[in-house]
């Protein structure tokens, strides 16, 4: 009989080792999936920042004549650049999609961004879930009758974006699920906006 009772005991002691042991597995790669998800999101949102420094910076860059911002809206912004410094003066445009057109990810909240120069556009899947432009006047004044009108865009002098970046796929742990997100904002100041060059 007491070899019966050891050998329930041994059972009872291996299925709560096994239990133990799975439970470390299973937070073991949630911590694995959030940490390779954080640095994805990261380099999203790396990216995205420094591309719109790069574009929007160069709003109005040798235009001679009108106001360089044609349209400028809270998710849509379309000014006129010399980007390549060619002597080429050429559309650029940002828009956001909508989360119908991101179907591809498990996300539900993302859209994609929209990047147009000249005739071309790029469909740029970030991990957006939260993209806003906001403008501003040269006394720090928000510009905010959203779309601007003709006169509101020669105001413009300054440029907040704001955006949010997640995971394209959740990190599903024992306790709940989550995204990995980043926000970034920023103002930034095209040097050629209200210039007569």
């Amino acid at each position: 009989m007491s070899v019966m009772m050891d050998y329930v005991a041994s059972g009872i002691v291996f299925g709560i080792l096994l239990i133990t042991i799975a439970s470390i597995q299973v937070n073991i790669n949630s911590t694995l999936y959030e940490n390779t998800f954080s640095v994805r999101v990261q380099g999203n949102a790396v990216g995205l920042a420094y591309q719109l420094e790069h574009d929007i910076l160069k709003a109005g860059y040798h235009v001679m004549t009108g106001t360089s911002v044609s349209v400028a809206d809270s998710t849509r912004l379309t000014y006129t650049s010399d980007m390549n410094n060619t002597g080429t003066i050429t559309n650029v445009s940002y828009s956001t999609g909508t989360t119908s057109q991101a179907l591809s990810t498990m996300n539900p909240d993302d859209f994609p961004l929209f990047r147009t120069e000249g005739a071309t556009t790029l469909t740029q899947r970030w991990g957006l879930t939260y993209f806003k432009f906001a403008y501003y006047d040269s006394a720090m004044n928000v510009l905010n009758s959203m779309p601007l009108n003709s006169s509101d865009r020669a105001k413009i002098r300054e440029i907040q974006a704001t955006f949010i970046v997640q995971s394209p796929e959740p990190v599903i742990s024992q306790v709940d699920t989550s995204w990995p997100a980043i926000t970034w904002t920023k103002m930034l100041v095209p040097r050629n906006l209200g210039v007569i060059q």
